[in-house]
């Protein structure tokens, strides 16, 4: 079981909304589709259910909703966590300094050094010298260190794996950095609302995103969900501002189907998802919001 948290904090999500014995006791919504996870509310528990039922075995699901503390599967997650972050500072240095150009070098284990950093992962200094962190307008996410978001670019930098946190003054990783204030849960929540948009409506910049990354990580594979493609403290706003403009982008149409289908095909999943799963918000128990939930457990999240 320690085993399937670390397997949900790889695959999945570094943090829970709320405790896992909660989530597991949602009812399973077997009409829940992934088109339509953010929707509404109850479908974002749906996701987060179905996510956690991915990494854990059939047969422990219940001993975990019994007393999911004690039996490993959160110090699997923290442990996950803590190795992550550790590797991060201790053997990322030399690939950070590698692409960061002017940027660099820089000594991940400096908390001035790191500070420097704050406009490459979207900061930008108020009047009153707060710092207030746009995530979809990170320079350091786009491969042409863009300042503004870029949906042509957006995620395809080759220092996108936990670039916010390791350039982020923060020390330790967890929901809400203590330095920065950076909400990393809404980050990651909004990243994956993005990209869940792009693959069911097959936007290009989306589909280009994996495609890209199919290549680095799996080259010696021929499928993709890009199929049919050639490769060519938090800002208020960031994510409606990218997902108008990627609405606004092309559509790729899968093997074998006109553009035309291709979109229509997509935008009516998500649409058809969105009204089944969406008018039973009261189904499952009470939204947890991501950040609230351990506020006062700091301690186990190192």
């Amino acid at each position: 079981i320690r085993q399937a948290g670390n397997k949900f904090v790889i695959c999945e999500a570094l943090w829970t909304s709320v405790d896992v014995a909660k989530i597991l006791k949602r009812k399973e919504d077997e009409t829940y589709s992934e088109a339509s996870r953010f929707s509404s509310e109850h479908n974002k528990r749906q996701g987060e259910l179905h996510a956690l039922l991915r990494c854990l075995p059939e047969e422990s699901r219940g001993l975990v909703a019994g007393n999911w503390e004690d039996i490993g599967f959160y110090n699997g997650m923290s442990a996950q966590r803590s190795n992550t972050s550790s590797r991060l500072r201790n053997e990322m240095e030399a690939v950070f300094n590698k692409h960061l150009g002017e940027h660099g070098p820089i000594d991940l284990h400096d908390d001035s050094q790191r500070k420097e950093c704050r406009e490459l992962i979207g900061g930008e200094v108020q009047a009153d010298n707060t710092v207030v962190y746009h995530h979809f307008r990170a320079p350091i996410l786009h491969s042409d260190l863009s300042k503004t978001f870029n949906k042509d670019t957006f995620l395809r930098h080759k220092l996108i794996m936990h670039t916010l946190w390791a350039l982020s003054p923060d020390t330790e990783l967890r929901k809400k950095g203590a330095q920065s204030s950076l909400n990393y849960s809404k980050f990651h929540e909004e990243y994956l609302k993005y990209l869940l948009v792009g693959i069911h409506k097959r936007k290009k910049p989306v589909l280009e995103i994996f495609k890209i990354w199919d290549a680095e990580l799996f080259p010696d594979t021929d499928t993709s969900i890009a199929a049919g493609l050639t490769v060519d403290g938090e800002g208020e706003g960031d994510l409606d501002e990218a997902l108008q403009e990627l609405e606004r982008a092309e559509s790729v149409p899968l093997d074998g189907e006109n553009e035309g289908a291709g979109e229509g095909a997509g935008e009516s999943a998500g649409d058809d998802a969105g009204a089944r799963d969406g008018g039973d918000e009261s189904g499952g128990e009470g939204a947890g919001s991501f950040g609230d939930a351990y506020g006062d457990r700091d301690d186990f999240e190192g």
